[in-house]
């Protein structure tokens, strides 16, 4: 009553994003109501709880705090969403299915953001000629400094000519991710509208513009389609398919009641190098609504499993609707890869799992369990072992193999975890720490160098989600001894999570991915990618494990050298 007191004219919501959860009350009042009405998702009229009593027997209202997850799954009419991106395959689904069995729904909050440029950002302060003494100058200037460092420190300048390059493709990023997330919204008919996170960055990389109020190259063709009243949504899942092997396609039109109701058709194509690999004519209906209410805002036109048995590449799943209408945002881009070539070498494995073993030796890889008294050099890949009784002795008997020469590669990063450390068990004396990084509409970005780990990978710069896709990491390395062999990092610049908030005071952060390091004769490689969560899933997984263990592979055969004299007072330091 209050605020309809200021204006009846008006659309009132409740609160943006219903943390409160009361799913008996409404998430909107029209205009000229004075009521919470239950025309979203699957709220009810029943009103506020009952006030509750207390032990002294007073009256208070009750207090109710349902929290977002509670509003996601009451199917609250008003909704905020940010899965850890890249999205996976339920995170997709989420945002096409949300509310399929409901009344319409408005997500009144979503999106991803982009690295803060910080380096054009505090540029711009300068050419203001703005005082050193303001607090977004100092914050602005003190990434840069901790950047530059960590830049020079992992050997960066071979991947871009500057560092500011980074931030561009950090962009190219968040343009893509906006595109699919217009996609999934936009392809659900109960997802009534979309309210973007931000517009603008303030002291983090959410908007759409930068610092300078300047649109991030690109982002305003992704608006333009985005918000198009007829637009395609188009899908291939997974975005990233090895050659000959099944995977899906989808079309849906988006339509604000663009298309009349009736029958239309639309030719739909695969296209690539090779020009079009595949092609389909459909058709489809746009059905008549009853009486009083309005079309669908989204029409399924095709939906289908295929093989492709192309060359390797970069292909288009396109449409183009036959006569009837002009819809916007008629590409998605998907990977196709040939097959993994066999590799005739041998490796001992230690904490890995029989489906990886298995892997392995489907791809000419002899796996030979670790055990006592090796003779000469050997790789050795280590999975999780914090899931093994592995102690004092194990790792004395592991990193002595590595003092003798042999090369060790731990694919897990879980596999240092001691107690309730993470990185307890990492082999150096500066073990920084280990941490999972929250990926949401602000994120890190994840670099590949050239190297021959990313050998017939895409690499040089920011690792594209939709071809990496799930290898994309969360766990990061953090505050380590500087690596002898970097073949992939990560930056934070612009970084907010209140979870993590002391650590990311400065809004900035850096650590590694993959990366080696000498130890006595031999070395040892640690690695937080999602290889092994993805072999014979993800292409890219498999080619990187490949890649590896031909990489490791330099010196093994040869005969042990001696324990370095130093070995137990060294591994005092490290353990205790």
């Amino acid at each position: 009553e209050k605020v309809r007191a200021l204006d009846d004219s008006r659309l009132v919501l409740l609160n943006s994003g219903r943390w409160d959860g009361i799913i008996t009350v409404g998430s909107l009042s029209n205009p000229g109501s004075t009521e919470w009405e239950a025309q979203w998702g699957k709220e009810t009229t029943g009103g506020l709880p009952a006030d509750e009593v207390d032990a002294e027997g007073k009256t208070h209202p009750t207090f109710v705090q349902g929290g977002l997850g509670q509003t996601v799954q009451r199917v609250l009419g008003d909704c905020h969403h940010y899965p850890l991106v890249p999205y996976d395959q339920p995170s997709r689904d989420f945002f096409k299915y949300h509310g399929r069995d409901a009344k319409p729904i408005f997500q009144s909050e979503s999106g991803t953001g982009s690295l803060l440029n910080v380096i054009d950002g505090l540029r711009q302060y300068q050419q203001a000629g703005a005082s050193v003494e303001l607090n977004n100058y100092k914050r602005l200037q003190k990434q840069v400094e901790l950047l530059t460092a960590d830049w020079n420190r992992f050997g960066m300048n071979d991947v871009y000519a500057f560092p500011e390059d980074m931030f561009i493709d950090s962009y190219a990023q968040q343009v893509r991710q906006s595109r699919l997330e217009y996609d999934l919204i936009r392809s659900n008919p109960k997802m009534c509208g979309l309210s973007i996170t931000t517009m603008v960055d303030v002291g983090v990389g959410d908007g759409r513009w930068t610092y300078a109020r300047e649109f991030k190259p690109g982002m305003m063709d992704a608006l333009r389609d985005g918000w198009a009243p007829l637009r395609w949504c188009l899908f291939v899942e997974p975005g990233h398919v090895y050659a000959g092997r099944q995977f899906t396609i989808e079309a849906v039109l988006a339509t604000e009641d663009v298309l009349k109701p009736g029958t239309y058709a639309a030719d739909l194509k695969v296209f690539g190098e090779p020009g079009a690999v595949w092609e389909k004519h459909v058709t489809f209906s746009v059905p008549q609504p009853p009486k009083g209410s309005d079309g669908p805002l989204a029409v399924v036109v095709f939906r289908e499993s295929i093989k492709l048995n192309v060359p390797p590449g970069a292909y288009e799943f396109t449409a183009s609707l036959e006569q009837g209408g002009a819809p916007a945002g008629a590409r998605r881009k998907f990977y196709v890869s040939a097959p993994v070539a066999a590799s005739k070498s041998e490796v001992t494995v230690l904490g890995l799992s029989r489906e990886t073993e298995h892997w392995l030796t489907a791809h000419g890889v002899t796996c030979r369990p670790f055990a006592a008294h090796p003779q000469v050099r050997e790789v050795i890949l280590v999975g999780d072992l914090s899931k093994t009784d592995a102690g004092l002795d194990q790792w004395k008997a592991l990193l002595q193999r590595i003092a003798r020469g042999s090369t060790v590669v731990f694919l897990s990063p879980y596999a240092f975890k001691r107690g309730d450390n993470a990185v307890g068990w990492l082999p150096l004396e500066t073990k920084g720490c280990g941490y999972s990084f929250g990926d949401w509409v602000y994120h890190k970005e994840c670099l590949a160098k050239p190297h021959p780990v990313f050998e017939g990978l895409p690499c040089k710069g920011v690792m594209d989600w939709e071809y990496y896709d799930q290898v994309i990491t969360h766990f990061v390395f953090d505050g380590q001894d500087t690596p002898d062999d970097v073949a992939a990092v990560w930056f934070a610049t612009g970084y907010n999570d209140g979870m993590l908030s002391e650590k990311f005071r400065t809004g900035y952060a850096a650590g590694l991915l993959f990366a080696g390091y000498r130890f006595g004769h031999g070395r040892f490689f640690i690695n937080t990618l999602r290889i092994l969560e993805n072999l014979d899933i993800n292409p890219a997984a498999d080619r990187m494990l490949m890649n590896i263990i031909r990489y490791a592979q330099k010196g093994d055969g040869k005969p042990l050298a001696a324990l370095p004299d130093d070995f137990e007072t060294l591994l005092h330091r490290l353990y205790g």
